[in-house]
């Protein structure tokens, strides 16, 4: 049976063999401490902070999308969104990797 602190699935748990031809666990912590991703380009996201012990307001920026998406991406949506509410291109004319989120901006 493994110790209690081990049975948390925050543990990483690897089974290795032995030179003994033994089958034994090893635990190791996950990382928590990732980089963050823009949801649409996938670039790293500047201005972003993974640390646990800060409060989520001194993490991420505060603005539109904000921790979601890069800043050009942001300038594209808003710019699209625009011209969909003013009548000058359709919803549908919008490129789909984007439409999600120009729907939730016209709302």
């Amino acid at each position: 049976m493994p110790k209690p602190r081990e049975r948390s699935r925050s543990q990483r748990k690897v089974t290795k063999r032995t030179p003994g031809n033994k089958s034994v666990n090893h635990y190791s912590r996950r990382k928590k401490n990732t980089k963050h991703y823009c949801a649409v380009t996938h670039e790293p996201l500047k201005g972003m902070d993974s640390s646990q012990g800060i409060a989520k307001t001194k993490r991420t920026p505060n603005r539109k999308f904000g921790g979601h998406l890069t800043p050009a991406v942001t300038k594209e949506i808003i710019t699209y969104a625009n011209r969909v509410k003013h009548g000058l291109i359709k919803l549908e004319d919008v490129p789909i990797r984007i439409k999600k989120y120009i729907e939730t901006q016209l709302k």
